[in-house]
Protein backbone atom coordinates (compact mmCIF):
# COMPACT_ATOMS: atom_id res chain seq x y z
CA UNK A 1 0.00 0.00 0.00
CA UNK A 2 1.33 3.69 -0.90
CA UNK A 3 1.62 5.23 2.61
CA UNK A 4 -0.80 8.39 2.57
CA UNK A 5 0.02 11.39 3.50
CA UNK A 6 -0.37 12.26 7.26
CA UNK A 7 -1.78 15.71 7.29
CA UNK A 8 -4.65 14.61 4.80
CA UNK A 9 -5.34 11.66 7.01
CA UNK A 10 -5.34 13.88 10.10
CA UNK A 11 -7.86 16.10 7.85
CA UNK A 12 -10.11 13.69 6.64
CA UNK A 13 -9.79 11.97 10.47
CA UNK A 14 -11.92 14.78 11.16
CA UNK A 15 -15.43 14.03 9.32
CA UNK A 16 -16.67 10.73 10.47
CA UNK A 17 -15.99 8.19 7.94
CA UNK A 18 -13.97 10.37 5.57
CA UNK A 19 -10.78 9.09 7.26
CA UNK A 20 -11.47 5.58 6.08
CA UNK A 21 -12.39 6.27 3.28
CA UNK A 22 -9.15 8.27 2.14
CA UNK A 23 -7.40 5.69 3.62
CA UNK A 24 -9.31 3.07 0.79
CA UNK A 25 -11.85 1.48 3.07
CA UNK A 26 -14.91 2.96 1.49
CA UNK A 27 -17.76 0.41 3.56
CA UNK A 28 -16.04 0.99 6.44
CA UNK A 29 -16.46 4.62 5.78
CA UNK A 30 -19.31 5.07 4.69
CA UNK A 31 -21.51 2.98 7.70
CA UNK A 32 -19.52 5.01 10.01
CA UNK A 33 -20.59 8.35 8.18
CA UNK A 34 -24.23 6.69 7.70
CA UNK A 35 -24.27 5.78 11.25
CA UNK A 36 -23.33 9.23 12.40
CA UNK A 37 -25.36 11.54 10.01
CA UNK A 38 -28.18 9.09 10.38
CA UNK A 39 -27.90 10.31 13.85
CA UNK A 40 -27.84 13.57 13.53
CA UNK A 41 -30.82 13.22 11.35
CA UNK A 42 -33.04 11.18 14.00
CA UNK A 43 -31.99 14.15 16.57
CA UNK A 44 -33.39 16.95 14.41
CA UNK A 45 -36.38 14.49 13.27
CA UNK A 46 -37.42 13.42 16.62
CA UNK A 47 -36.57 16.17 19.08
CA UNK A 48 -34.66 13.38 20.88
CA UNK A 49 -32.23 16.04 21.81
CA UNK A 50 -30.35 13.52 24.54
CA UNK A 51 -29.24 11.34 22.04
CA UNK A 52 -26.63 13.37 21.23
CA UNK A 53 -24.60 12.69 24.15
CA UNK A 54 -23.63 9.71 21.34
CA UNK A 55 -22.67 11.66 18.60
CA UNK A 56 -18.89 12.39 20.71
CA UNK A 57 -18.93 8.76 20.92
CA UNK A 58 -18.82 8.01 17.57
CA UNK A 59 -16.58 11.06 16.21
CA UNK A 60 -13.72 9.70 18.63
CA UNK A 61 -14.02 6.45 17.37
CA UNK A 62 -14.60 7.10 14.20
CA UNK A 63 -11.42 9.65 14.95
CA UNK A 64 -9.09 7.09 16.39
CA UNK A 65 -10.42 4.05 14.12
CA UNK A 66 -8.96 6.18 10.59
CA UNK A 67 -5.12 5.87 12.51
CA UNK A 68 -5.59 2.45 13.63
CA UNK A 69 -6.26 1.58 10.55
CA UNK A 70 -3.72 3.74 8.65
CA UNK A 71 -0.99 1.72 11.20
CA UNK A 72 -2.35 -1.40 10.64
CA UNK A 73 -2.09 -0.32 6.42
CA UNK A 74 1.05 0.65 7.18
CA UNK A 75 2.09 -2.69 9.03
CA UNK A 76 1.01 -4.67 6.15
CA UNK A 77 -1.52 -6.03 8.08
CA UNK A 78 -4.67 -7.18 6.04
CA UNK A 79 -7.22 -5.18 6.66
CA UNK A 80 -10.83 -6.50 5.33
CA UNK A 81 -12.86 -3.34 3.97
CA UNK A 82 -16.29 -4.08 5.80
CA UNK A 83 -19.30 -2.31 6.76
CA UNK A 84 -19.45 -2.34 10.73
CA UNK A 85 -23.18 -3.79 11.16
CA UNK A 86 -22.52 -7.33 8.80
CA UNK A 87 -25.47 -7.86 6.87
CA UNK A 88 -25.24 -11.44 5.84
CA UNK A 89 -25.35 -12.18 9.47
CA UNK A 90 -28.02 -13.64 11.73
CA UNK A 91 -30.14 -10.67 12.20
CA UNK A 92 -33.33 -12.03 11.64
CA UNK A 93 -32.42 -14.52 14.36
CA UNK A 94 -31.25 -11.88 17.06
CA UNK A 95 -34.96 -9.89 16.63
CA UNK A 96 -36.66 -13.09 17.49
CA UNK A 97 -34.89 -13.61 20.43
CA UNK A 98 -34.87 -10.20 21.43
CA UNK A 99 -38.41 -8.76 20.08
CA UNK A 100 -39.84 -8.35 23.55
CA UNK A 101 -36.98 -5.88 24.70
CA UNK A 102 -36.88 -4.11 21.10
CA UNK A 103 -40.75 -3.68 21.29
CA UNK A 104 -40.61 -2.11 24.90
CA UNK A 105 -37.85 -0.04 23.57
CA UNK A 106 -40.39 1.10 20.45
CA UNK A 107 -42.89 1.21 23.00
CA UNK A 108 -40.85 3.81 24.96
CA UNK A 109 -39.37 5.87 22.40
CA UNK A 110 -42.70 6.41 20.57
CA UNK A 111 -44.39 7.20 23.72
CA UNK A 112 -41.80 9.79 24.89
CA UNK A 113 -41.43 11.33 20.86
CA UNK A 114 -45.54 11.18 21.28
CA UNK A 115 -45.17 13.16 24.15
CA UNK A 116 -42.62 15.64 23.35
CA UNK A 117 -44.05 16.45 19.44
CA UNK A 118 -47.67 16.87 20.42
CA UNK A 119 -48.75 16.24 24.17
CA UNK A 120 -46.02 19.07 25.41
CA UNK A 121 -46.61 21.94 23.46
CA UNK A 122 -50.50 21.61 23.95
CA UNK A 123 -49.90 21.42 27.97
CA UNK A 124 -47.57 24.58 27.71
CA UNK A 125 -50.29 26.62 27.08
CA UNK A 126 -51.73 25.29 31.04
CA UNK A 127 -47.77 26.36 32.27
CA UNK A 128 -48.60 30.06 32.28
CA UNK A 129 -52.07 30.01 34.16
CA UNK A 130 -51.22 27.02 36.77
CA UNK A 131 -47.44 27.22 38.29
CA UNK A 132 -47.76 24.08 40.02
CA UNK A 133 -48.98 22.42 36.73
CA UNK A 134 -45.29 23.94 35.16
CA UNK A 135 -43.42 21.90 37.85
CA UNK A 136 -45.02 18.70 37.87
CA UNK A 137 -45.19 18.85 34.26
CA UNK A 138 -41.03 19.58 33.97
CA UNK A 139 -40.31 16.86 36.66
CA UNK A 140 -42.17 14.12 34.67
CA UNK A 141 -39.04 12.88 33.21
CA UNK A 142 -37.89 11.98 36.82
CA UNK A 143 -40.92 10.94 37.97
CA UNK A 144 -40.69 8.24 34.90
CA UNK A 145 -37.44 7.15 35.93
CA UNK A 146 -38.33 6.82 39.70
CA UNK A 147 -41.25 4.80 38.86
CA UNK A 148 -38.91 2.36 36.82
CA UNK A 149 -36.48 1.95 39.51
CA UNK A 150 -39.17 1.12 42.29
CA UNK A 151 -40.70 -1.35 39.72
CA UNK A 152 -37.31 -3.15 39.16
CA UNK A 153 -36.60 -3.64 42.84
CA UNK A 154 -39.80 -4.97 43.03
CA UNK A 155 -39.37 -7.21 40.00
CA UNK A 156 -35.70 -8.41 41.35
CA UNK A 157 -37.32 -8.58 45.02
CA UNK A 158 -40.16 -10.66 43.44
CA UNK A 159 -38.22 -12.65 41.05
CA UNK A 160 -35.37 -13.60 43.57
CA UNK A 161 -37.50 -15.47 45.86
CA UNK A 162 -38.15 -18.82 44.57
CA UNK A 163 -41.26 -21.09 45.36
CA UNK A 164 -40.41 -24.02 47.52
CA UNK A 165 -41.55 -27.48 45.15
CA UNK A 166 -44.18 -29.04 46.85
CA UNK A 167 -43.77 -31.96 48.88
CA UNK A 168 -46.01 -35.26 48.78
CA UNK A 169 -47.14 -36.02 52.15
CA UNK A 170 -45.91 -39.50 51.68
CA UNK A 171 -42.37 -38.55 50.87
CA UNK A 172 -40.15 -39.46 53.95
CA UNK A 173 -36.74 -37.42 53.70
CA UNK A 174 -33.93 -40.52 54.19
CA UNK A 175 -32.46 -39.63 57.40
CA UNK A 176 -29.17 -41.64 56.92
CA UNK A 177 -28.30 -44.38 59.53
CA UNK A 178 -30.34 -44.48 62.89
CA UNK A 179 -28.79 -47.23 64.80
CA UNK A 180 -26.17 -45.98 67.25
CA UNK A 181 -22.59 -47.23 66.75
CA UNK A 182 -20.61 -47.59 69.47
Amino acid sequence: MKKKNSFFTFLFALWPGAGQMYLGLPRRGFSIMLVFCGLIWFIWFAHLDELSLFLPVIWFFAFFDTFNQRDALIQGQTVEDMFLIRLDSDWKGFVLRRHTVIGWCCVGLGAYMLYNTFISPFLYQLYQSIPALARFLDSIPQLIVIVLVILLGVYLIMGGKKKAPAQDDDYVEYGGDRHDRT
